[in-house]
């Protein structure tokens, strides 16, 4: 089911498709789930006293590669191309997606929270491909 809130986003915006707000949102979510999976690993190895005052509050670092690691995931070496159609050319991109996600209410900003946070943390499309090869069996 389509989220209202998107569908008028993008209506008034088209920088961005739908599926690319959609995609942004999953990218957070499984950077929130990584950064809590750290957690549970610490306090389960004892060190809960050390990372008392952490939360599972995300940078843009973290989205941003998050981003990365999912597109690599759902759509493996079409990534660059699926990136491309949606016009996210930098990972900074990814960051107006956020700010305009957070403009709208559907995301809250927290006080050290910057769109330069998600600037150059890596190259795309070139770093989408990272990890894959092609190989070509002899004839």
């Amino acid at each position: 089911m389509r989220h209202p809130d998107l569908e008028r986003l993008v209506e008034s915006d088209t920088t961005w498709p739908y599926e690319a707000y959609e995609f942004v949102l999953n990218a957070l979510d499984h950077a929130a789930a990584k950064s809590q999976a750290m957690e549970d690993t610490f306090s389960a190895e004892g060190t809960e006293a050390d990372n008392a005052g952490a939360s599972s509050h995300v940078d843009g670092k973290q989205i941003a590669l998050a981003a990365r690691e999912l597109a690599q995931q759902e759509f493996g070496q079409m990534a660059p191309v699926v990136f491309h159609q949606w016009g996210i050319r930098a990972t900074l991109d990814l960051g107006r997606i956020i700010f305009k996600l957070i403009e709208i209410g559907l995301l809250n900003q927290n006080e050290g929270d910057s769109l330069e946070d998600f600037e150059g943390v890596y190259a795309i499309p070139d770093d989408l491909l990272n990890g894959f090869r092609i190989e070509i069996a002899d004839y």
